[in-house]
């Protein structure tokens, strides 16, 4: 984040940007290894978005609890619009993630794909026969 940051300042000294070869990466590496079964039993998005809406909430509940105390609100909304700016990350990550598994045909194991490519074989040969 401090590095997308650095990318709209005067100074882009060691600002770096990337879009999605991180997910293209993991995608790669989870398809490789046979893994995304694995991966999806996780439930990582799920758990992040959680952990964001908990935090949000805990944050809007001491908004609730010192109405009078204005320093204590700057920091409570410096804190939501860290937690939004987290939460969109998050979701630009999650949805490159999905593309990159896409790209990768994540959607099956390395055993349905053997299955489905001898079932393209066996259509193939029942075609041209």
């Amino acid at each position: 984040m401090n590095a997308k940051d650095r990318m709209t300042k005067k100074n882009k000294q060691g600002a770096v940007f990337t879009d999605d070869g991180f997910s293209m990466g993991v995608a790669y590496i989870l398809k490789l290894l046979d893994q995304y079964h694995a991966f999806d039993s996780l439930h990582w998005s799920a758990s992040v978005i959680a952990k964001y809406q908990a935090d949000l909430e805990k944050a809007q509940l001491s908004v609730k609890r010192g109405k009078d105390d204005e320093k204590l609100q700057q920091t409570v909304q410096l804190t939501k619009q860290r937690l939004d700016m987290f939460a969109k990350e998050f979701r630009l990550l999650h949805y490159s993630l999905s593309s990159a598994r896409i790209f990768f045909r994540a959607d099956l194991t390395a055993a349905e794909e053997d299955e489905h490519k001898e079932a393209e074989g066996a259509c193939k040969q029942i075609c041209h026969t």
